[in-house]
């Protein structure tokens, strides 16, 4: 299959808080580099949580990754499958002496030019997300298997638990568009994967990775809350930088938020001042009342990302509320806004006043 150039977008729940969990990526930066060895990407969770069982995991971790890296003349999949061979009979031997006290759960991934190779021993998780569905490796490669209609099954309880464990490493062919989530068993069984699907649609990864450490958080969920996303994205080129000399803009919305705030908070309208060409400009939004989601939550942010998103209920309000709109077939839906671009620096009552209009 033809190679293809692309770049990755990264976010993980360990960055949002300490833990004993362990997450490690490597991208390297060398091109040459990343054709041959590719990205590496590896999460275990440590059941329960605490010193002991971090370090293991850390030990595991770091060894899995420096013996995949260390010789790849068999090829990738033959590299990984005897790196996480290696990984397990280490972790074996550490555990030893746990007694049964402490278990981990760990996943990886590597991605190579177009192509990747993942494995997991014990309860943690591997999806792929593909045009907002989620899967899950199949048994052969590039076999997809619908989350919906399949659970796959453990080939060891746990990490170290099997010592002779060779594991089995799936392989599947990956473009731009598509993200590999690798999570602990917590995750999934506090929150399920749709909120996993959810996060990854809808969100950038760091803020996927943040929005399901809160999900965690506010269902008291046992455990800990391991995630990884990773985004497949065109890949990045250089363009000259933007003089942003003397560029401004302020968000206001109808509820009296202001600034960057404004992002994922509901409202009426919202409205962006600045001055362009050295002359004041307003840019408002409103959203109409008989709309679907009524009223919209907003895209607001510094570097010019501005717009309504009245389906993004379940996500915004961190699963507490959900839209549930649906659409049969041959149905169909009309969403109105207005787009207001005026001369000088609005007021707040004059945007409103252009609402109620708008609104009758």
């Amino acid at each position: 299959m033809r190679q293809t150039g692309f770049s990755t977008k990264v976010g993980s729940t360990t960055d949002t808080r300490p833990g004993s969990d362990v997450v490690v990526v490597s991208e390297p930066s060398l091109g040459a580099t990343l054709r041959t060895k590719g990205r590496f990407y590896f999460l275990c969770e440590v059941v329960p949580a605490g010193r002991a069982g971090e370090e293991i995991a850390r030990e595991v971790a770091d060894l899995t990754r420096s013996e995949y890296e260390y010789d790849l003349s068999a090829g990738i999949e033959t590299a990984l499958r005897k790196a996480l061979r290696d990984g397990n009979r280490r972790a074996a031997q550490r555990l030893r002496d746990q007694r049964g006290r402490v278990t981990l759960h760990c996943a990886c991934a590597v991605v190579v030019n177009n192509e990747l190779y993942a494995a997991r021993i014990g309860a943690a998780q591997i999806f792929l997300v593909r045009r907002a569905r989620l899967f899950l490796p199949g048994d052969d490669d590039d076999e997809l298997a619908d989350f919906v209609h399949r659970t796959t099954t453990r080939r060891a309880t746990s990490l170290g638990s099997d010592p002779e464990l060779l594991p089995a490493v799936w392989k599947q062919t990956v473009s731009v568009g598509d993200t590999i989530i690798l999570a602990g068993p917590a995750t999934v069984t506090t929150l399920g994967a749709e909120a996993l699907l959810n996060a990854a649609v809808t969100l950038h990864p760091r803020a996927a990775a943040e929005h399901v450490h809160n999900r965690f958080v506010a269902e008291a969920g046992a455990g800990t809350d391991v995630a990884l996303f990773i985004e497949i994205a065109p890949a990045s080129t250089t363009v000259p930088r933007l003089d942003n000399t003397g560029v401004t803009g302020h968000y206001r919305s109808s509820e009296g938020v202001e600034g960057d705030s404004v992002w994922g908070t509901r409202g009426r309208w919202t409205m962006l001042t600045g001055v362009l060409g050295g002359k004041p400009v307003t840019l408002a939004m409103l959203d109409h009342p008989k709309n679907v989601g009524f009223p919209t939550y907003w895209h607001a942010r510094g570097y010019g990302l501005f717009a309504a998103n009245p389906l993004g209920l379940k996500i915004f309000s961190n699963g507490k509320e959900q839209l549930n709109f649906r659409l049969g077939p041959g149905q169909s839906t009309t969403f109105r806004h207005r787009v207001l671009i005026l001369s000088g620096t609005a007021t707040p009552q004059q945007i409103e006043a252009y609402y109620q209009d708008f609104a009758r």
